[in-house]
């Protein structure tokens, strides 16, 4: 059996991971989840493989059990029960892609803003997806770019 031919899969728990910074977590209330998909520091899940797993669903399964107990029961730390949050999946277009299901799309060749009446909607999508929080940044009052960045979050959130 050649390289070409291995795949496998390792998971090794959201869990341990905090079980071993729990000197740093152990004094909190609440701890907030930030789950990067391709290249996490806090490595939980491996996959070794020459493609996509087959299944995203049974590739997760042990994932998502996990990380829905932990977010309905919290982590006993010590006798002391933290409280886990998840806030966000961090993840680039290809592995977000592969956790929706769905087929990437065609990215177009970014507009200018003197052309925004001529934009499509994949354009507007990706406005607010990924170039607005970067544009909008330092360009407009700090309230409008606030409330952007909720209407950021609403879309990521409807995924």
């Amino acid at each position: 059996m050649g390289c070409n031919n291995i795949t496998r899969a390792a998971f090794n728990g959201i869990e341990n991971k905090l079980r071993r910074i729990s000197d740093v977590i152990k004094n909190k209330e609440t701890v907030v989840l930030d789950i990067g998909i391709d290249g996490v520091p806090l490595l939980c899940y491996l996959y070794l493989g020459t493609k996509k797993p087959s299944s995203v669903n049974n590739y997760l399964k042990d994932f998502a059990s996990e990380l829905s107990n932990l977010l309905k029961n919290g982590l006993n730390i010590n006798g002391k029960i933290l409280e886990i949050k998840m806030r966000a999946f961090i993840c680039d277009s290809p592995a977000k892609a592969v956790l929706c299901q769905t087929l990437g799309e065609f990215a177009r060749k970014p507009r200018c803003f003197e052309e925004i009446k001529r934009w499509k909607a994949v354009e507007f999508r990706q406005f607010i997806l990924y170039m607005g929080i970067f544009v909008l940044k330092d360009s407009v009052d700090a309230n409008v770019y606030n409330h952007f960045l909720l209407l950021h979050a609403a879309y990521i959130g409807s995924f």
